[in-house]
């Protein structure tokens, strides 16, 4: 797609001597928000292709309409519960239209969204949460760019840390 950027001063040398750490914070994230969707609106880009929701499991993963997790199906244009049946079209200008429930959520921002407030919300409503998962470690080469596998193992969770079991370059 299309990258847009802008460039401007957002905070002086004088107004950061007269301000406290989040403050400057606050400055800093109101200035780099940026809303991709109303971009879109806005300056009328349409994404093209065959299999607009190829990927998109690996970010929506929570039917908004039974909560069922990892049954999500993607195909072409189209997400599908396998559990209720629920389908959601993404259109070119990369927002959703809803054939068979209720329109949820108007764009992927907006459901990533909400499957962060309702993971978090399971989590704290359950003292003794945890998940397990098998997981490939990966981490930046010691040379050169990209990223590289370095073990595997088990990724544990629960409220209070993470915690990796598993091999890490070969031990």
């Amino acid at each position: 797609g299309i990258v847009e950027s802008h460039v401007s001063v957002v905070l002086t040398k004088s107004q950061l001597q007269d301000m406290d750490s989040d403050q400057v914070d606050n400055v800093m994230k109101e200035a780099l928000a940026a809303n991709p969707y109303e971009w879109q609106k806005t300056n009328g880009y349409r994404y093209k292709g065959k299999d607009l929701t190829g990927g998109l499991t690996n970010i929506l993963y929570i039917c908004p309409n039974c909560h069922a997790e990892f049954e999500l199906v993607p195909s072409g244009d189209t997400l599908r519960c396998s559990k209720c049946g629920m389908e959601v079209r993404m259109t070119g200008s990369g927002h959703f239209f809803w054939s068979n429930t209720k329109a949820y959520f108007d764009h992927i921002a907006q459901w990533y969204q909400w499957e962060h407030e309702y993971e978090k919300d399971q989590i704290l409503a359950d003292p003794s949460y945890q998940y397990a998962l098998p997981v490939e470690l990966a981490m930046y080469r010691r040379e050169g760019n990209g990223i590289e596998a370095v073990g595997q193992g088990t990724m544990r969770i629960n409220r209070e840390k993470y915690v990796y079991e598993g091999t890490f370059r070969g031990g």
